[in-house]
């Protein structure tokens, strides 16, 4: 399913509206086990309760924004109740996201649904010249503050990356 389109067809276009855009920042390391099939949530100490659309930016030494991620409805939990899903997804892994997010009374499992990168590349070079105030956030930023940008993501052609997973399934 590797086709060339834009970030939504027409037939979505009606949808935009209720639609909820963020950027987030991400290690590469983490994007690459998305692309993988190893990494089928993302695991956040703070996040947003609802669906959204979230531009990724790989942080240093990346330094871009590579496409978007569709996330599902957010898992809130206690940090043990996140973990033991993780170790559930992969063993091993609970350990790490509990000391990750212990010292949390609630935190957050977000499903990945759908990938999709960027035909071209956006980097933190070329952002700052088309945007000369953007500056990559720490953990995320709200898309509704930034609607120029937003409007210049949208238009981008996107390839659709397939998963290793039933996105259904989660």
């Amino acid at each position: 399913m590797n086709n060339q389109l834009t970030l939504f067809p027409e037939s979505e276009e009606r949808d935009l509206i209720s639609k909820k855009y963020i950027l987030m920042s991400m290690q590469e390391q983490y994007y690459l086990q998305i692309l993988n099939g190893f990494k089928m949530y993302e695991y956040r100490r703070f996040f947003k309760d609802y669906p959204l659309i979230s531009f990724i930016y790989l942080t240093s030494p990346v330094k871009k924004i590579v496409g978007y991620l569709e996330l599902g409805n957010p898992i809130i939990g206690t940090p043990r109740e996140i973990a033991e899903l993780a170790e559930s997804v992969k063993i091993g892994h609970g350990p790490v996201i509990y000391d990750y997010m212990r010292d949390l009374r609630k935190c957050y499992a977000i499903p990945i649904k759908k990938v999709c990168e960027f035909k071209e590349e956006l980097t933190l070079e070329s952002l700052k010249k088309i945007f000369p105030k953007f500056t990559p956030p720490q953990s995320y930023i709200l898309m509704e503050n930034n609607v120029e940008l937003l409007g210049y993501l949208l238009n981008l052609k996107v390839i659709e990356k397939n998963l290793f997973y039933d996105s259904r399934d989660i």
